[in-house]
């Protein structure tokens, strides 16, 4: 049932083997936040099975934060500036030698991200990779 009370439509998805393996046929619906849902796969109901939409974003990194714990002595996160001025850090992402290494300052850096805070910071953003130079 949607917000307005309507039932929605559901599609089936042909079985041939384990969920990842699946050729999926998903509803996406925008009344959900674009959560995709697969509602049965040849007589079995897979409740809660969703896919969740990732964005990609670039950002320039501002400053670096030091790591603790196991990762004392290298990088912790980053601080990057986005194209609209906002500011934030993450730490997620990283390879143990890209902490060693980090991306220098002044570098712009693609994440990846969920959605957004109410705030409007990237939530649950994490590194993907240094942009090249052109």
């Amino acid at each position: 049932m949607t917000e307005q009370g309507q039932a929605q439509p559901h599609n089936f998805c042909l079985k041939t083997g384990s969920v990842t393996e699946m050729s999926l046929s998903v509803w996406i619906t925008r009344h959900h936040g674009g959560k995709a849902h697969c509602s049965r796969v040849r007589n079995t109901v897979f409740h809660g099975l969703r896919l969740k939409p990732q964005h990609d974003a670039e950002a320039l990194v501002v400053a670096h934060e030091p790591g603790q714990g196991k990762y004392q002595g290298m990088l912790g996160a980053i601080v990057v500036m986005t194209p609209e001025g906002r500011r934030f850090r993450h730490g997620t992402g990283f390879s143990d030698a890209q902490r060693q290494h980090p991306p220098a300052i002044g570098s712009t850096v693609t994440y990846r991200y969920r959605d957004f805070t109410s705030t409007g910071l990237p939530r649950f953003a994490s590194f993907l990779r240094v942009r090249e130079r052109e």
